[in-house]
Protein backbone atom coordinates (compact mmCIF):
# COMPACT_ATOMS: atom_id res chain seq x y z
CA UNK A 1 0.00 0.00 0.00
CA UNK A 2 2.54 2.46 1.02
CA UNK A 3 4.77 1.90 -2.18
CA UNK A 4 1.64 2.21 -4.64
CA UNK A 5 0.74 5.26 -2.68
CA UNK A 6 4.29 6.87 -3.36
CA UNK A 7 3.72 5.85 -7.06
CA UNK A 8 0.57 7.44 -7.49
CA UNK A 9 1.91 10.32 -6.07
CA UNK A 10 4.68 10.68 -8.50
CA UNK A 11 2.03 10.73 -11.41
CA UNK A 12 0.31 13.31 -9.78
CA UNK A 13 3.36 15.34 -9.28
CA UNK A 14 4.59 14.47 -12.95
CA UNK A 15 0.86 15.24 -14.07
CA UNK A 16 1.15 19.02 -12.36
CA UNK A 17 4.49 19.26 -13.94
CA UNK A 18 3.22 18.70 -17.55
CA UNK A 19 0.39 20.99 -17.43
CA UNK A 20 2.20 23.52 -17.38
CA UNK A 21 4.03 22.72 -20.16
CA UNK A 22 2.12 20.50 -22.90
CA UNK A 23 5.34 19.23 -24.53
CA UNK A 24 6.35 15.66 -25.85
CA UNK A 25 8.96 15.07 -23.72
CA UNK A 26 6.95 15.57 -20.77
CA UNK A 27 3.98 13.75 -21.47
CA UNK A 28 6.77 10.61 -22.41
CA UNK A 29 7.54 11.02 -18.65
CA UNK A 30 4.70 11.25 -17.47
CA UNK A 31 3.24 8.12 -19.44
CA UNK A 32 6.19 6.42 -18.38
CA UNK A 33 5.44 7.18 -14.48
CA UNK A 34 1.39 5.88 -15.51
CA UNK A 35 2.67 2.53 -17.28
CA UNK A 36 5.34 1.88 -13.89
CA UNK A 37 1.68 1.87 -11.65
CA UNK A 38 -0.03 -1.24 -13.48
CA UNK A 39 2.71 -3.86 -12.46
CA UNK A 40 1.03 -3.43 -9.02
CA UNK A 41 -2.25 -2.64 -9.58
CA UNK A 42 -4.45 -1.66 -12.50
CA UNK A 43 -6.54 1.26 -10.65
CA UNK A 44 -4.66 3.73 -13.26
CA UNK A 45 -5.22 1.19 -16.23
CA UNK A 46 -8.16 3.85 -17.84
CA UNK A 47 -6.41 6.98 -16.77
CA UNK A 48 -4.22 7.95 -19.89
CA UNK A 49 -7.38 8.25 -22.33
CA UNK A 50 -9.46 9.84 -20.05
CA UNK A 51 -6.40 12.61 -19.27
CA UNK A 52 -5.40 12.47 -23.06
CA UNK A 53 -9.62 13.24 -23.46
CA UNK A 54 -9.35 16.03 -21.26
CA UNK A 55 -6.66 17.58 -22.58
CA UNK A 56 -8.17 17.22 -26.25
CA UNK A 57 -10.93 19.10 -24.83
CA UNK A 58 -9.26 21.82 -22.87
CA UNK A 59 -6.93 22.51 -26.12
CA UNK A 60 -9.50 22.46 -28.36
CA UNK A 61 -11.46 24.91 -26.36
CA UNK A 62 -9.13 27.26 -26.36
CA UNK A 63 -9.01 27.51 -30.24
CA UNK A 64 -5.64 25.40 -30.16
CA UNK A 65 -4.84 22.61 -32.25
CA UNK A 66 -3.71 20.12 -29.99
CA UNK A 67 -0.21 18.39 -31.42
CA UNK A 68 -0.83 14.28 -31.49
CA UNK A 69 2.50 12.71 -30.20
CA UNK A 70 1.96 14.30 -26.61
CA UNK A 71 -1.80 12.89 -26.15
CA UNK A 72 -0.46 9.83 -28.21
CA UNK A 73 2.81 9.57 -25.36
CA UNK A 74 0.12 9.96 -22.61
CA UNK A 75 -2.55 7.36 -23.82
CA UNK A 76 -0.46 4.36 -25.06
CA UNK A 77 3.15 4.60 -23.69
CA UNK A 78 1.87 3.08 -20.01
CA UNK A 79 0.46 0.17 -21.22
CA UNK A 80 4.05 -1.29 -22.80
CA UNK A 81 4.43 -2.19 -19.27
CA UNK A 82 1.99 -4.53 -19.27
CA UNK A 83 3.94 -6.47 -22.30
CA UNK A 84 6.20 -8.40 -20.05
CA UNK A 85 3.32 -9.07 -17.29
CA UNK A 86 1.23 -10.77 -20.04
CA UNK A 87 4.11 -12.57 -21.70
CA UNK A 88 5.15 -13.76 -18.20
CA UNK A 89 1.33 -14.80 -18.19
CA UNK A 90 1.04 -16.46 -21.21
CA UNK A 91 4.27 -18.62 -20.24
CA UNK A 92 3.20 -19.66 -17.19
CA UNK A 93 -0.65 -20.03 -17.64
CA UNK A 94 -0.77 -20.33 -21.24
CA UNK A 95 -3.78 -17.84 -21.20
CA UNK A 96 -4.04 -14.25 -21.70
CA UNK A 97 -3.84 -12.22 -18.64
CA UNK A 98 -3.59 -8.68 -18.96
CA UNK A 99 -3.56 -7.14 -15.57
CA UNK A 100 -5.09 -9.06 -12.40
CA UNK A 101 -5.80 -13.00 -12.45
CA UNK A 102 -8.89 -12.78 -10.77
CA UNK A 103 -7.73 -11.15 -7.36
CA UNK A 104 -10.85 -8.09 -7.74
CA UNK A 105 -13.64 -11.28 -8.82
CA UNK A 106 -14.99 -10.58 -5.28
CA UNK A 107 -15.22 -6.95 -5.53
CA UNK A 108 -16.53 -7.08 -9.00
CA UNK A 109 -19.34 -9.49 -8.37
CA UNK A 110 -20.20 -7.96 -4.97
CA UNK A 111 -19.97 -4.48 -6.67
CA UNK A 112 -22.63 -6.14 -9.71
CA UNK A 113 -25.44 -7.70 -7.06
CA UNK A 114 -25.65 -3.83 -5.30
CA UNK A 115 -22.94 -4.49 -2.59
CA UNK A 116 -21.26 -1.54 -0.85
CA UNK A 117 -18.52 -3.32 1.10
CA UNK A 118 -16.40 -5.94 -0.44
CA UNK A 119 -17.41 -9.42 0.77
CA UNK A 120 -14.72 -11.34 3.11
CA UNK A 121 -16.59 -14.71 2.51
CA UNK A 122 -16.93 -17.17 0.06
CA UNK A 123 -18.29 -14.68 -2.87
CA UNK A 124 -18.11 -17.90 -4.95
CA UNK A 125 -21.72 -18.69 -3.50
CA UNK A 126 -22.72 -15.33 -4.94
CA UNK A 127 -22.75 -16.36 -8.88
CA UNK A 128 -24.98 -18.64 -10.87
CA UNK A 129 -24.18 -21.76 -10.89
CA UNK A 130 -23.65 -22.07 -14.26
CA UNK A 131 -20.50 -19.50 -14.13
CA UNK A 132 -16.69 -20.71 -14.01
CA UNK A 133 -15.51 -18.76 -10.84
CA UNK A 134 -11.95 -19.49 -12.22
CA UNK A 135 -12.30 -17.96 -15.53
CA UNK A 136 -12.07 -14.22 -15.60
CA UNK A 137 -14.27 -13.55 -18.27
CA UNK A 138 -17.02 -15.50 -17.41
CA UNK A 139 -17.06 -13.75 -14.05
CA UNK A 140 -16.67 -10.37 -15.70
CA UNK A 141 -19.10 -11.39 -18.78
CA UNK A 142 -21.99 -12.57 -15.56
CA UNK A 143 -21.11 -9.03 -13.64
CA UNK A 144 -22.04 -7.19 -16.94
CA UNK A 145 -25.23 -8.91 -17.77
CA UNK A 146 -26.02 -8.06 -14.04
CA UNK A 147 -25.54 -4.87 -14.31
CA UNK A 148 -27.73 -4.47 -17.17
CA UNK A 149 -30.40 -6.52 -15.56
CA UNK A 150 -30.79 -4.53 -12.96
CA UNK A 151 -29.14 -1.03 -13.41
CA UNK A 152 -31.31 1.39 -11.23
CA UNK A 153 -30.11 -0.89 -8.56
CA UNK A 154 -26.54 -0.80 -9.75
CA UNK A 155 -26.94 3.00 -10.04
CA UNK A 156 -28.18 3.78 -6.72
CA UNK A 157 -25.58 1.16 -5.24
CA UNK A 158 -22.52 3.12 -6.80
CA UNK A 159 -24.18 6.24 -5.01
CA UNK A 160 -24.00 4.18 -1.84
CA UNK A 161 -20.23 3.47 -2.33
CA UNK A 162 -19.53 7.16 -3.18
CA UNK A 163 -20.99 8.39 -0.13
CA UNK A 164 -19.54 5.12 1.97
CA UNK A 165 -16.01 6.56 0.95
CA UNK A 166 -16.84 10.53 1.16
CA UNK A 167 -17.83 9.63 4.69
CA UNK A 168 -14.59 7.61 5.58
CA UNK A 169 -12.86 11.63 5.66
CA UNK A 170 -15.81 14.36 5.00
CA UNK A 171 -13.72 17.09 6.03
CA UNK A 172 -10.54 16.13 4.09
CA UNK A 173 -13.03 15.72 1.07
CA UNK A 174 -14.58 19.16 1.79
CA UNK A 175 -11.39 20.79 2.08
CA UNK A 176 -10.03 19.16 -1.33
CA UNK A 177 -13.18 20.26 -3.03
CA UNK A 178 -12.39 23.64 -1.71
CA UNK A 179 -9.09 23.82 -3.10
CA UNK A 180 -10.17 22.82 -6.16
CA UNK A 181 -13.11 25.67 -6.34
CA UNK A 182 -10.54 28.42 -5.37
CA UNK A 183 -7.56 27.19 -7.90
CA UNK A 184 -10.39 25.72 -10.40
CA UNK A 185 -7.97 27.90 -13.34
CA UNK A 186 -4.47 26.51 -12.44
CA UNK A 187 -3.94 23.87 -14.65
CA UNK A 188 -1.88 21.76 -12.57
CA UNK A 189 -4.77 21.97 -9.46
CA UNK A 190 -7.01 20.51 -12.80
CA UNK A 191 -4.30 17.99 -13.35
CA UNK A 192 -4.51 16.83 -9.76
CA UNK A 193 -7.93 16.91 -9.36
CA UNK A 194 -8.97 14.66 -12.32
CA UNK A 195 -6.95 11.90 -11.28
CA UNK A 196 -8.23 12.01 -7.96
CA UNK A 197 -11.71 12.23 -9.52
CA UNK A 198 -11.08 9.18 -11.62
CA UNK A 199 -9.21 7.20 -8.83
CA UNK A 200 -12.21 7.76 -6.68
CA UNK A 201 -15.04 7.08 -9.53
CA UNK A 202 -13.25 3.98 -11.09
CA UNK A 203 -13.22 1.65 -7.76
CA UNK A 204 -16.88 2.85 -6.85
CA UNK A 205 -18.17 0.71 -9.91
CA UNK A 206 -16.73 -2.55 -7.80
CA UNK A 207 -17.62 -2.94 -3.92
CA UNK A 208 -15.27 -1.33 -1.93
CA UNK A 209 -12.95 -1.49 1.10
CA UNK A 210 -11.17 1.46 3.01
CA UNK A 211 -7.70 0.22 2.31
CA UNK A 212 -8.26 0.28 -1.50
CA UNK A 213 -8.10 4.37 -0.79
CA UNK A 214 -5.25 4.28 1.13
CA UNK A 215 -3.60 6.33 -1.87
CA UNK A 216 -6.19 8.73 -2.38
CA UNK A 217 -6.03 10.40 0.77
CA UNK A 218 -2.82 12.26 -0.05
CA UNK A 219 -4.10 13.65 -3.17
CA UNK A 220 -7.16 14.90 -1.03
CA UNK A 221 -4.46 16.36 0.93
CA UNK A 222 -2.67 18.09 -1.62
CA UNK A 223 -5.93 19.75 -3.08
CA UNK A 224 -7.20 20.74 0.37
CA UNK A 225 -3.49 22.20 1.33
CA UNK A 226 -3.83 24.65 -1.97
CA UNK A 227 -6.91 26.45 -0.45
CA UNK A 228 -3.89 28.19 1.06
CA UNK A 229 -2.22 29.15 -1.79
CA UNK A 230 -5.37 30.41 -3.13
CA UNK A 231 -6.10 32.47 -0.38
CA UNK A 232 -3.43 33.67 0.02
CA UNK A 233 -2.94 35.01 -3.67
CA UNK A 234 -6.77 36.50 -3.44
Amino acid sequence: QSFFCLLVLMVAGFAAWRAKSYSLRRSVILGIAIGTTLPFRSVLVFFPPVLAFFDWLRLRGRAVRPAWKPLAAVALLPYLFAIPWIAMNWVVHHRFIALENGESNASVVAGALGLVRKVEWNWQSLLDGSVDSGSNGEVLAWAVREVLHHPVRYAWSYWLRLRYVILLHPVLFLLAGLGFWINRARREVQAVGLLAAYYLAIYCFMAVSPDYFESLWPLLAVLGASCLVGLVQW
